[in-house]
């Protein structure tokens, strides 16, 4: 999982054929327009400091909030996209669910979403904060989330993550970008067709 420039070069197992129940395509943005941590260098992201603590933290989320699975993320120049798991549905033959009925995304599942997402922002924040020798907020407020419903769809946003280094002259978070509209909002991953 992450940022292959940062020697990781992991990604998760090959799928089982089992869905994912709460997957999230998590994406976290700066509140300044810096790019602070790091630069895409060739397609790649080279990460600098505030960079690496950024995946560190990501990579250590589960210790802090054990309800939460990391799948597939990547750290850009000024935001970060990461795919968060809160549960698995075990599949039988046919790929009917086997034990319990599904469960439907509740007011739970968004608050330990929402709790992992806080706490890792807040230690990124204290981090990097000492490190500049600053303080207040570093992050916008709240984050973006893509519910991912199908096998389909998680192999889709997979792919949008790790590629999208790749797309930094394109993307509507890259300061450096022309903008074909003064009111341009971030843009999210087109989800996968039928």
């Amino acid at each position: 999982m992450g940022n292959a420039s940062d020697g990781d070069q992991g990604r998760p197992a090959p799928s089982s054929g089992r869905g994912w129940l709460g997957a999230h395509l998590v994406t976290l943005t700066l509140r300044e327009p810096e790019l602070l941590f790091g630069q895409v260098v060739d397609g790649r992201m080279v990460l600098d400091e505030p960079g690496t603590i950024v995946g560190e933290e990501w990579r250590r989320l589960p210790t802090l909030v054990p309800q939460v699975r990391l799948d597939e993320f990547t750290v850009m120049p000024n935001h970060i996209h990461g795919i968060i798991r809160l549960g698995e549905v075990a599949r039988g033959k046919a790929g009917r669910r086997r034990g319990r009925p599904p469960r439907r995304r509740g007011s739970g599942e968004m608050a330990v979403l929402g709790a992992a997402i806080n706490q890792f922002k807040a230690v990124v924040t204290r981090r990097i904060n000492a490190l500049r020798g600053r303080s207040g907020p570093l992050w916008q407020a709240g984050y973006r989330d893509i519910p991912i419903e199908d096998e389909h769809e998680l192999a889709a946003l997979r792919r949008y993550v790790l590629d999208n280094p790749a797309r930094w002259a394109d993307d509507v978070e890259n300061p450096e970008r022309p903008r074909a509209h003064a009111c341009e909002v971030g843009a999210e991953p087109e989800r996968p067709g039928p």
